[in-house]
């Protein structure tokens, strides 16, 4: 249901803004990123050892509108579809099931120069990571999740461009009472409070108006 509220609200998003920006201030331009790239890590304690997120593709989109010159708001949609495994002191490296990670992520965006070509970039985001294992009989998590990233971007045209970024990922794994039932052999994962790592490299292709 949350996924489902996000992605109306960003359809709506997607339906006003190309008015809003046909506007003529400079500060009402919109850039829509589709991207892929790559993901990897995500380690994360558990009692007897590590459950570990396989590296793997991941692809989504960025949606920036420009408040100032140089300044931007951004929303990042990320999904990565992967594997947990289980790194544990008695069976190392076991595949557990497939599951997706996905991002909806907030923030702003800063261009550290600025011309008509090349604009190297910060951002920096907060949000929400869903971990959404395959198996029906495990529940998927929502967690609370904040990013920072940097990059580059090109447009050799007003209307047309290409970014290239790297971002670090950290979403809160906490609980206490139990993170993912049903391992095989009838295991039980209990976490406690963690912060996990995910870094990725992406590329995509920019949208202006």
């Amino acid at each position: 249901m949350k996924r489902m509220l996000i992605l109306c609200s960003v359809i709506m998003m997607l339906g006003v803004l190309p008015g809003f920006a046909q506007q003529g201030a400079p500060w009402n331009k919109v850039e829509i990123t589709p991207f892929v790239g790559y993901q990897f890590g995500g380690k994360i304690r558990v009692r007897d050892g590590y459950l570990n997120v396989k590296d793997d593709m991941n692809f989504g989109f960025v949606l920036d509108i420009t408040l100032r010159p140089g300044a931007q708001l951004e929303f990042m949609y990320s999904r990565q579809s992967t594997v947990m495994r289980a790194d544990t002191f008695y069976n190392p490296v076991e595949t557990l099931f497939d599951m997706a990670m996905e991002y909806y992520q907030i923030g702003g965006l800063y261009e550290v120069y600025r011309d008509d070509m090349i604009r190297p970039f910060g951002v920096m985001t907060l949000g929400l990571a869903h971990l959404s294992p395959k198996p029906n009989d495990i529940s998927s998590e929502v967690r609370f999740a904040f990013g920072l990233g940097g990059g580059v971007k090109v447009f050799p045209s007003q209307h047309f461009g290409l970014r290239l970024e790297g971002r670090l990922h950290f979403p809160f794994i906490s609980g206490g009472t139990g993170f993912w039932c049903g391992l095989p052999g009838g295991c039980a994962v209990t976490v406690g409070g963690e912060l996990m790592v995910q870094a990725s490299l992406n590329a995509g292709v920019i949208l202006a108006f």
